[in-house]
């Protein structure tokens, strides 16, 4: 899916949800035959019906950028999300960045203030890491805590959250740690 399910969820700026992986997923399956000549409206008309009718922009917009050369495609589907956040690619509000992991505000927080801390190195997710991993992980935990407090949370709490394949919530295949604070947070989550 990767590259529509991306352009889209920048577009809506929302979290993935299955609706959006469906529609990614069957652009992609389109876009993967077409030629690169194919003229934008026709684009655009095969488009219809693929997209709710709410979804009018994005099938303007996915007409604008669905001509992208094969070697444009390929290395747009080679980065994640986050990735294409970090190298400014995609609009983010950086709190905090060094050699090793970056954290930004997420577009749809959970609570008052709500970021999230990722590794630069990809790992797809937790269960996925090796033990070559350590380094970046407790990296992960320390920038986390470091971040949590020049955001004020430290004196009241905040929670640090990682999810791991679709029953946890992850929509993202990168590893990423959620930041949540600023408000009473019930137990259990979810």
């Amino acid at each position: 899916m990767g590259f529509w399910a991306y352009y889209i969820e920048v577009l809506y700026q929302a979290d993935f949800d299955w609706d959006v992986i469906k529609v990614a997923t069957r652009l992609e399956s389109w876009y993967a035959p077409t030629p690169i000549d194919t003229p934008i409206s026709a684009v655009g008309f095969r488009l219809k019906g693929l997209l709710s009718p709410h979804q009018t922009v994005a099938q303007a917009n996915c007409a604008l950028v669905v001509r992208r050369s094969p070697s444009e495609y390929n290395a747009r589907m080679a980065k994640t999300l986050f990735e294409r956040i970090a190298d400014g690619e995609i609009p983010g509000e950086i709190v905090y960045k060094d050699d090793k992991v970056f954290a930004f505000r997420d577009v749809k927080p959970g609570a008052p203030t709500h970021v999230l801390i990722v590794p630069r190195k990809v790992i797809p997710r937790i269960a996925e890491a090796k033990p070559e991993d350590h380094q970046v992980l407790g990296h992960l935990l320390l920038k986390a805590a470091q971040v949590a407090e020049e955001l004020g949370l430290k004196e009241k709490g905040y929670r640090l959250v990682i999810n791991n394949g679709p029953d946890a919530g992850e929509s993202v295949p990168h590893l990423h740690m959620h930041i949540l604070g600023g408000r009473h947070l019930s137990w259990p989550p979810g």
